[in-house]
């Protein structure tokens, strides 16, 4: 390897000459070279300023230590600057309430900048301008809102009662399997809390709650009755139990309802089931003399029996293939099956075909009893019973809850001091 030298400022030459240098900083110097310094003379090392002057080493020592400031004053402005970027980064886009969490960073980076004289310097590189700093700087803060905002400055968002209600609720044991925009609905019909979806979507957020199901584009335009129990859909799916046996769920689902019309259980796969589930549907609803779409896929279990019994004339109700005599799929039937296994079945060990059955039964009833956002908040089984969905129904609700709101949020004791 190459040897390589070490070269030393004029001034810590001067400082070992005169004896000012410590003993800890001396002895890390080369023998060889301190040797080399103690045969010259002190004004023979070079420094712009004269020797005279340089008698005065508390001068030079003041002068270094400044220039060790201010460049640690500009390294640490640098650092602050390269983590305040990665904080806006990842907030972006940047909005006031992402401000409210860097403001303390900001405040200091601008201060210190300013007294360096570098303030014109770092306004080249933040991505706000000085306008939108005040502006957002001006507001007050206050750590009981999930914003991040004065209640008093900002009165319209959710007060604490209200964020309370919907984080709590929202993490009961009966909610586990309902997904977010029921529980919203819930939450209105039992009058705890009147809000737009999308503000409760976004405390839910705030809060670390979420639901993500999994959805496929569609292909298609989906098939939609016009009334309650003039299009039903029949499926299979399949359930083994813990102890190895593998069970058959008849399941039968209305279009326009969404509700699980029927669950059966039974350990052999045959048409025979298939048409007794759907006649005990029919006869349950007084729908026997009606006419009506059956919409199946093409399996076994939809022909056979089922096919010769709705062909004859003890029914007017009409068997469809899908993907056969129509383009669109039996999907809504399909969602059903996961809805009941992934929800309800699989969190769980299931023992025996008993079990099951029980299970099945306590889901059905469960789901149905459930506030639908597909019918603005009604059950399956309220509509069913002859209720008409209306979307603008929590509508008034809403717009004197945003007024009590205001009042509350402007008029609150709270004993946080807000910080500006």
């Amino acid at each position: 390897m190459p040897q390589t030298y070490r070269s030393y400022h004029s001034n810590f030459k001067i400082q070992y000459g005169n004896g000012d240098l410590p003993d800890g900083i001396s002895e890390l110097i080369p023998r060889s070279t301190r040797a080399a310094w103690k045969d010259k003379s002190i004004g023979s090392f070079w420094n712009p300023i004269a020797f005279e002057d340089q008698k005065d080493n508390d001068l030079l020592i003041t002068r270094l230590e400044a220039q060790n400031k201010l460049l640690k004053k500009q390294l640490k402005i640098a650092f602050q600057l390269v983590l305040l970027y990665r904080e806006l980064l990842a907030l972006m886009p940047l909005k006031n309430v992402h401000f409210v969490k860097l403001r303390k960073q900001t405040a200091w980076l601008l201060q210190t900048c300013g007294q360096h004289q570098l303030e014109r310097v770092i306004w080249r590189y933040l991505p706000f301008n000085n306008n939108q700093y005040s502006a957002w700087n001006s507001g007050k803060q206050c750590w009981k809102s999930l914003l991040g905002l004065c209640r008093k400055q900002n009165s319209q968002q959710l007060s604490v009662s209200e964020q309370e209600i919907i984080r709590s609720e929202c993490l009961l044991e009966k909610y586990a399997h309902w997904p977010l925009l029921s529980i919203y609905y819930q939450l209105m019909r039992d009058e705890k809390l009147h809000c737009c979806k999308s503000t409760f979507y976004k405390y839910c957020r705030l809060s670390n709650i979420t639901r993500k199901p999994i959805r496929k584009p569609k292909k298609y335009q989906p098939l939609l009755a016009t009334a309650p129990l003039k299009i039903l859909h029949q499926d299979i799916t399949i359930f083994k139990t813990v102890n190895g046996v593998k069970h058959y769920i008849y399941v039968i689902r209305d279009n326009f309802t969404r509700a699980i019309l029927a669950c059966q259980v039974a350990t052999v796969y045959n048409s025979e089931i298939a048409k007794q589930t759907l006649k005990s549907v029919l006869q349950k609803f007084n729908l026997l003399n009606q006419s009506g779409s059956l919409i199946t896929d093409d399996g076994a279990e939809n022909k056979g029996e089922l096919t010769k019994w709705l062909a004859s004339s003890a029914t007017l109700w009409k068997k469809i293939i899908a993907q056969v005599d129509i383009v669109q799929s039996n999907s809504m039937v399909e969602a059903a099956n996961k809805i009941i296994k992934y929800r309800y079945l699989f969190p769980k060990p299931l023992i025996d075909t008993t079990e099951l059955t029980k299970t099945l039964e306590l889901a059905v009833e469960n789901y149905n009893n459930m506030a639908c956002g597909v019918l603005h908040g009604l059950t399956p089984n309220e509509v069913l019973k002859a209720a008409i969905p209306d979307k603008h129904f929590f509508k008034t609700k809403i717009r004197q809850a945003k007024q009590d709101r205001i009042s509350t949020n402007r008029n609150i004791a709270c004993q946080m001091i807000c910080q500006t």
